[in-house]
């Protein structure tokens, strides 16, 4: 799975903190598939907040979530936390994830 902009001016820039190669590893957490990225990034349905969240291990401040109980691909709005593109909160951006 790769995360790609849906457009130049939507999406994480080439320095994001976030993973954007992900594999499957067939476990499930919270009754959904999980995906890691390649390098630090997890990709997981959050249950008590009803939404998918990528997070960043050891950076607990730099997230991103989407409001969705389907599996996010294609084109999803994130809310992205903290990233260093987009330093702050609550930045809504459209991103493209695909298989």
């Amino acid at each position: 799975m790769e995360a790609r902009r849906s457009s130049p001016s939507l999406g994480l820039c080439e320095k994001t903190k976030f993973d954007t190669k992900f594999s499957w590893n067939g476990d499930r957490e919270n009754g959904y598939y999980s995906f890691q990225g390649y390098q630090s990034t997890k990709l997981m349905f959050d249950s008590a907040r009803g939404v998918w969240l990528l997070h960043i291990f050891g950076k607990p401040d730099t997230f991103a979530t989407a409001n969705s109980t389907d599996y996010p691909f294609g084109t999803v709005t994130w809310e992205v936390q903290n990233d260093v593109c987009q330093v702050g909160f609550g930045i809504r951006l459209k991103l493209d994830l695909s298989v």
